[in-house]
């Protein structure tokens, strides 16, 4: 099986890690380990905020959000949130 090396939990020593964790995607949000709803996007030159579900794979520049973010999410004074929910999901 695959390993990588990462920083143990509390910063002391080297942990290994498999293949399985580090493909594991959770909460985007710092100090957040809970599992993905939504994707959320900017798209910065509408100044807009897209939410939608959680993406097939994680894209650079877009943040995975648990059910407790996604509900809380906001976005800055003036700009659009577009909130994209699909049958049988309401965060």
């Amino acid at each position: 099986m695959h390993q990588a090396y990462g920083a143990a939990p509390g910063g002391r020593g080297i942990r290994r890690r498999t293949l399985a964790e580090m493909n594991t995607r959770t909460c985007s949000r710092a100090a957040c380990e809970s599992e993905p709803v939504s994707t959320l996007t900017y798209v910065y030159a509408d100044s807009m905020a897209v939410l939608g579900p959680l993406s097939l794979e994680h894209e650079p520049g877009s943040y995975d959000l648990c059910v407790r973010h996604t509900r809380s999410m906001s976005a800055p004074k003036g700009w659009q949130v577009v909130r994209y929910v699909s049958v049988g999901n309401e965060y």
